[in-house]
Formats: C-alpha cells, sequence, structure tokens
C-alpha cells in the first residue's frame, strides 16, 4: 500500500513524515509495548500526502473494527518545545462513512486560527499534520500517567484517571475520578508509564486505555512543563 504505513512499520527514523506521535507509536510497539493496530497516513516534503480513498479504506478493513480513532500526528508535534497537546483534533470512534470525512478534518485543524496562534505564541513551525487510524479501545478506564510529576519534577509517578474514554479528561472538561481504578491498577499504569520512559529515554506524558484488564498506550511524549 503506497500512501499509508502501518504503525508497526514505523519508527523515530520517520519521523519527518509520519510525526513524532506516530513515531513514537510505532518505536512502541515494535518493542513489545500494547499499543493499538493501526496505520498512518503520512506527510510528503511537508504537504499531506495525496489522499487515495481506496487504499484507505482497504486497510481500514484490513483492522477489522467497526469503529476507530482518527488522529493527528504532526510533524511538529510531540516535540520537547512544545506539546501541541489540545490544538490539532481527533475524533473518535469513526466508521467507515465517516472515515475520509474525518481525516480531512483532522487535516483541516492544523490550518486553524487556534493552531496557528499557539506555533507563533512558541515560536514554532506551523504543524503539519500526518493521520493515524486506530483501532478504537473499549476502554472502561483511561487517562493520563507522568513518568515524573508534571509540576515539581519530582520523581514519582502521578496517575489521572476517568471512567470510560479519557478525551474529556485529556481536554480538561472533566476531573480525575480518585476511586476510578484500584490500588492494584494504579501500580500497572505506574509500572507502565516508568518502562515506557526508560525505552523512550526521557520523562514522559503518556495517555492510556483499561480494556479487559490489558492496558494500551495511546500516546507518549516528552514532558514539556518541567
Amino acid at each position: 500500500m503506497g500512501t499509508i504505513r502501518w504503525l508497526r512499520e514505523v519508527g523515530f527514523d520517520d519521523v519527518v513524515s509520519v510525526g513524532g506521535k506516530a513515531a513514537a507509536l510505532g518505536a512502541l510497539a515494535r518493542a513489545g509495548f500494547r499499543v493499538p493496530e493501526g496505520f498512518v497516513i503520512p506527510t510528503i516534503g511537508g504537504i499531506p500526502a495525496p489522499r487515495r480513498d481506496e487504499e484507505i479504506l482497504a486497510a481500514f478493513r484490513v483492522l477489522m473494527a467497526p469503529r476507530v480513532a482518527v488522529r493527528s500526528s504532526a510533524t511538529v508535534e510531540d516535540g520537547g518545545a512544545a506539546s501541541w497537546a489540545g490544538q490539532l483534533e481527533t475524533f473518535l470512534n469513526t466508521d467507515e462513512e465517516h472515515l475520509l470525512e474525518n481525516i480531512e478534518r483532522c487535516r483541516a485543524s492544523a490550518r486553524s486560527a487556534r493552531a496557528e496562534a499557539y506555533a507563533e505564541e512558541r515560536g514554532v513551525a506551523a504543524a503539519c499534520v500526518a493521520v493515524i487510524v486506530q483501532v478504537m479501545v473499549p476502554a472502561e478506564v483511561a487517562g493520563v500517567a507522568f513518568s515524573v510529576h508534571p509540576v515539581t519534577g519530582a520523581r514519582e509517578p502521578v496517575i489521572e484517571a476517568v471512567r470510560g474514554l479519557g478525551d474529556a479528561l485529556v481536554s480538561g472538561r472533566a476531573e480525575p475520578e480518585d476511586d476510578a481504578l484500584t490500588a492494584e491498577q494504579a501500580r500497572e499504569v505506574a509500572g507502565l508509564v516508568l518502562r515506557v520512559e526508560s525505552f523512550l529515554g526521557y520523562p514522559v506524558d503518556m495517555e492510556w486505555a483499561m480494556a479487559r484488564g490489558i492496558i494500551y498506550v495511546l500516546q507518549a511524549r516528552p514532558i514539556t512543563t518541567i
């Protein structure tokens, strides 16, 4: 398939074409971490690759999932200078009928006034968006985890969780639920974020989801607040 890359095929050598988010997820998947299956529609020479609808739909069918998450992976995203968290659009529970539309909406979010203002404020390049399409995790609990304290830098994992999907927590629309995880589950998430930090080589801000007792890594990026 010429215009897509399977996540397990990409890594940090591909960051220019697939973006930081996809590169990190691909590297983690290849290292044995649980990452939802998916593929990336890359950029070519700093611009989005031509969209070949039939190829994208064929890849979607290979996933054998009724619904997917459509997420940005900008070539300037998930780096140390700026996190771009919340600046680019994500579309969850996307079915085949709306897949192509949501891919275009995801790409277009890089040209929004919000994204352009964010880039200008931080003195970074405007985003060029590759797009990740991943199997939706039927999350019972989800959230974020920091391998070190994001404010003090103390060597202690910080875990935040909510029941169901974690997008409301990540976007700031919901508060963490103290009882969403058992003590044992919290230890498992903490152990996972520390292993991800060890693999990537820097303190990480990780999005995760738990389904049927399995914890999946949805995103891992450098902590930019310390």
